[in-house]
């Protein structure tokens, strides 16, 4: 936070300082939720209770995402776009984020495709969080005591593969495989079976769908061979760095 306060040295204008502004409030509203989990007593804010309310956040990113593999172009009416004056609901970026969409639809594979971001403003903050939350939702619902959600886990997550799949994101690919071995390694450890089978079905079913569903095969060699972006983000770290040594 003092990082980010400091850095409002370097606003030249309005419509920088809308964006810090926004971009503020959400490290401020993050840090309100950390400090009312961090200060809860064990009692009051089980653990396991909050591993299993954010397992079901990732449930809700989960669902988002096939939305928008199901309907790219859907998207759903909004109170605060209907409230905000015409001129400032119209704003690219501020339309971004009142105007709830299931996905953006995308060309750089040669080709449009919806790449999920429900109910998030972009399709990388779907992926982000779809892979953060992961292994909290392991935690709270694979590990559950409750033997409904423990049963449902296996379901959604192999339901979750196409979604995930169609964002296109291959940190996160890369991530989710690392997470997973590494949850089949702590599993298995403790002389649970089921690490071991939770990395088995989940290659063998990813897999198979690879081999045998054609159109999901073409959109992850098609991603691969289109590093569109790595250009484009080497770009935005080479600037970053020489204002950071301007300013």
């Amino acid at each position: 936070l003092a990082w980010v306060l400091l850095s409002a040295t370097q606003l030249t204008g309005a419509g920088e300082a809308i964006g810090f502004t926004w971009r503020l409030i959400t490290y401020l509203s993050a840090t309100v939720v950390f400090l009312f989990a961090y200060n809860a007593s064990p009692s009051a804010l089980p653990g396991r209770r909050g591993a299993t309310a954010l397992g079901a956040v990732w449930v809700a990113v989960a669902m988002g995402g096939w939305l928008g593999v199901l309907a790219p172009s859907g998207s759903l009416p909004s109170l605060t776009e209907a409230f905000l004056p015409g001129s400032i609901a119209s704003d690219p970026f501020v339309h971004e984020l009142v105007s709830p969409s299931f996905a953006q639809v995308q060309d750089f594979l040669g080709y449009d495709l919806g790449r999920p971001k429900a109910p998030f403003a972009y399709t990388n903050d779907w992926g982000s969080n779809f892979g953060l939350l992961f292994p909290v939702f392991v935690l709270g619902w694979w590990g559950s005591r409750n033997l409904a959600r423990r049963r449902l886990a296996p379901v959604l997550l192999l339901a979750s593969l196409v979604p995930a799949l169609y964002s296109l994101n291959r940190g996160m690919w890369l991530s989710l495989g690392v997470g997973l071995v590494y949850v089949a390694i702590g599993f298995a450890s403790r002389g649970r079976a089921a690490g071991v089978r939770l990395l088995v079905t989940v290659a063998v079913v990813l897999g198979g769908a690879l081999l045998v569903v054609a159109p999901l095969r073409s959109v992850v060699e098609d991603r691969l061979d289109t590093p569109h972006s790595n250009e484009g983000r080497e770009l935005l770290y080479g600037q970053a760095l020489d204002l950071v040594g301007r300013s």
